[in-house]
């Protein structure tokens, strides 16, 4: 740990010195590698349970690292190249419930690989909507969320209603840490949020702006139910280019324990709109005769067995994201028998137990019920030999066990006064900033550091002043100053407060839990700015393109861009003020970006130019031969289905890759699609395929099996395999040479 106090000592010296330079590689010792190595990953902690969906990863930088390999379960997930923050940040999706292995494979200037110890985690989909979470027993949830945006698992705010949601809420520097947000709770009912489709359609662009994960509103008519609200509202957010949603909220109460008509809703909802599906609310409940009430000796039971049959059906589609099962009061005269605790205790009912005990990964062991954790139940990291493996002890302490290491909830900027986290339980946080006391008189702020000395504290630089090089020794004076402390709950978690720092600040993090070393992290303050990026605003402006006109081949955009020159001189996207084109300039180098470009704060991949660097919109065909689609208004590849909104015509675009797909496509719901070979566009009605056989494809594109009434009105016969039947006899009906059942 020697080594990394002089490291760090000469990293504060170059921040006091307020220069601005490129990624150094700073020596690494040996004992540098196993400290990195066994505290590398920050999030997930280990035997965390993450929520399903897009999952964040942080890890730690190592200094003379130049790219970080991410795996997944032994996969290859993608990579990210080094810089200069002191959290590296990936996003990976997964709906599998299940445990997962997480490693990070550092490659270093010299060619060799340092991988960090092996990270098991959980995903789950189940959460809670509820504003009483603190005082619910354990149920193993891995999210919650209740109906407005204050905070303290995962929470996701909600906006519940008009005007709630604009600049100030996002301004607010305590809400960057929230990556996914829920529209309007019930618009369609007049009792709820109360609002129309063209009001929601005003107000969507606020949402837009966010930079968010954005829920669609959920009305109180289950989505795929709702002609007359949900359907007219998607109908409009694809008539706009800037407006989309990312996922579909749905609420869904039955009155009865249908679990196949439950299930038969959510397919439909997937089949509609081809988006994630969030189930926010539901549970079996009934406005009117108030059947189901703790007083109906066999409603527990029935709704037990829905319960039952339902989570591990949503467990196991692909496009549920997340469910969120509606605690009623178990008092309420209408749904009273779904509620899953006592409102004034906290305490699970017998229904509340069996949903704790449903959607939860194999190998996962669920907390007491009072919170606490059996320690031995948490999967400790594996330790990877690579040549610096050592176990997760302290050399001189080999007996006693290190303290979970503490970590920050999101970043910290300049104007933050609250920050919080988690550590191991009931652990003593307490945090450190390094202040310079004092630096000979030298007055340094036009002075750049070339390279330092680290092997004393009366530092030896060289330093440049007005262009000439120098050789000086500044003896300085490092004193740890506490600037806040906490003590984190039974769960982990702890909150502090402390005074507003200044940018590049380094503030050091201690965990100490009774009878373990301490274990401490390191994080930077960072600038706070109203853009989300954090950089050079790149906004939603960008050249239009006719989506249905396919760019040929990347030749064939225009490269007549103007001298970059008079662009600002900064570094993330810049805009040519000249030509309303976008680029890239990499943060730490400030060299322009050509060719596939992911940004490492959004996850999401662009297209530049590889002669120009211009960010590309509309549809591209790369060297490779396939097709992408880059948003006409952002530049993001987009995923997923892709609706044409000139056209109307669908496209599915690999998940992963982006890659658009053609041919026969079975999607998530098990339906098959066929995407034409050319366009790519999805078919609908009758096709001829390569094999010479015809198949039919309903008005969602999916296709159909079974008999089917064309609309000439007559009859058709689809095998299992969708193929038409002709010339034969189904079920003692004759079908003849052009498949019609011809009736005698």
């Amino acid at each position: 740990m020697k080594h990394m106090k002089k490291k760090l000592l000469s990293l504060l010296l170059i921040f006091v010195m307020g220069i601005s330079m490129s990624i150094s590689y700073i020596p690494v010792y040996a004992a540098d590698y196993v400290e990195w190595k066994n505290n590398a990953i920050i999030y997930p902690q280990s035997g965390q349970l993450v929520a399903a969906g897009p999952i964040y990863l942080q890890w730690h930088k190592l200094d003379d690292a130049i790219k970080y390999n991410v795996y997944i379960d032994d996969n290859f997930q993608g990579y990210v190249d080094a810089t200069n923050d002191d959290v590296i940040e990936y996003e990976i999706y997964s709906t599998s419930v299940a445990s997962h292995k997480l490693k990070i494979v550092a490659e270093l200037v010299d060619g060799k690989n340092v991988t960090s110890n092996i990270r098991t985690f959980y995903v789950s989909k189940k959460g809670m909507g509820s504003g009483m979470i603190d005082k619910v027993q354990e149920s193993g949830l891995s999210w919650y969320y209740h109906w407005a945006t204050d905070p303290k698992m995962q929470f996701v705010p909600m906006i519940w209603g008009e005007g709630e949601y604009g600049p100030n809420w996002l301004e607010n520097p305590d809400n960057k840490k929230y990556k996914t947000i829920l529209g309007f709770n019930e618009p369609d009912f007049k009792d709820q949020s109360n609002m129309s489709v063209d009001t929601a359609i005003e107000e969507w662009p606020s949402f837009m702006e966010s930079g968010l994960r954005v829920g669609s509103p959920a009305t109180g008519v289950a989505a795929p139910w709702s002609n007359d609200w949900f359907k007219l509202f998607m109908e409009k957010i694809d008539e706009d280019s800037n407006l989309d949603v990312d996922f579909i909220a749905v609420h869904c109460y039955l009155d009865g324990p249908w679990a196949d008509t439950f299930l038969e809703m959510i397919d439909d909802c997937y089949e509609k709109y081809h988006k994630p599906i969030w189930i926010t609310e539901f549970g079996i409940a009934e406005w009117n005769q108030g059947k189901w009430n703790t007083n109906n000796p066999d409603a527990l039971r029935d709704i037990a067995e829905f319960m039952k049959k339902v989570i591990p059906a949503l467990d196991k589609r692909e496009y549920v994201e997340r469910y969120a099962w509606f605690p009623f009061d178990p008092t309420d005269k209408y749904g009273g028998a779904s509620g899953l605790y006592d409102m004034n205790t906290g305490k699970l009912n017998s229904l509340g137990k069996v949903y704790r005990n449903l959607g939860n990964p194999k190998g996962y062991t669920l907390p007491n019920l009072d919170g606490s954790i059996d320690q031995e139940s948490i999967p400790k990291d594996i330790v990877v030999d690579d040549g610096y493996a050592e176990l997760l002890t302290d050399p001189e302490n080999p007996e006693q066990e290190t303290s979970k290491a503490p970590t920050v909830n999101g970043k910290i900027y300049t104007s933050t006064t609250t920050i919080n986290g988690r550590a191991g339980a009931n652990a003593n946080i307490k945090l450190f900033v390094e202040e310079i006391i004092e630096t000979n008189n030298i007055t340094t702020s036009e002075r750049e550091i070339i390279e330092t000395d680290n092997t004393t504290t009366s530092e030896q630089v060289t330093i440049k002043t007005n262009n000439t090089t120098t050789s000086e020794q500044v003896t300085i004076k490092i004193e740890e100053k506490e600037i806040a402390s906490a003590i984190a709950d039974k769960y982990g978690n702890w909150t502090a407060k402390i005074p507003a720092q200044k940018e590049n600040t380094i503030i050091k993090v201690t965990a100490k839990e009774e009878g373990k070393l301490e274990s401490s992290i390191s994080v930077k303050v960072y600038k706070y700015s109203s853009s989300s990026s954090g950089s050079s605003s790149k906004s939603s402006s960008s050249s239009s393109k006719n989506s249905n006109d396919k760019i040929t081949t990347e030749e064939e955009i225009n490269t007549d861009i103007k001298d970059t020159n008079n662009m600002e001189k900064n570094v993330g996207w810049v805009e040519d003020k000249n030509n309303k084109t976008w680029y890239y300039f990499d943060s730490i180098s400030g060299e322009k970006k050509t060719g596939w470009y992911r940004d490492a704060n959004t996850g999401k991949w662009y297209m530049l130019d590889r002669k120009t660097g211009a960010m590309i919109t509309s549809w591209f065909n790369d060297l490779n031969g396939k097709w992408y689609y880059l948003d006409v208004s952002s530049g993001e590849m987009k995923t997923d289905w892709y609706r044409d909104v000139n056209t109307g015509k669908w496209y599915m675009l690999d998940r992963k890759s982006g890659e658009m797909i053609t041919n026969w496509f079975n999607d998530l719901n098990g339906k098959w699609y066929y995407l034409d070979t050319n366009s790519g566009e999805m078919k609908k009605g009758w096709i001829l395929d390569g094999n010479k056989k015809w198949y039919h494809l309903g008005t969602s594109g999916a296709m159909t099996i079974g008999w089917i009434k064309d609309t000439d009105g007559k009859w058709y016969y689809m095998y299992s395999d969708g193929s038409m039947a002709y010339d034969t006899y189904i079920d003692r009906y004759y079908v003849n040479f052009n498949g019609a059942y011809k009736e005698y």
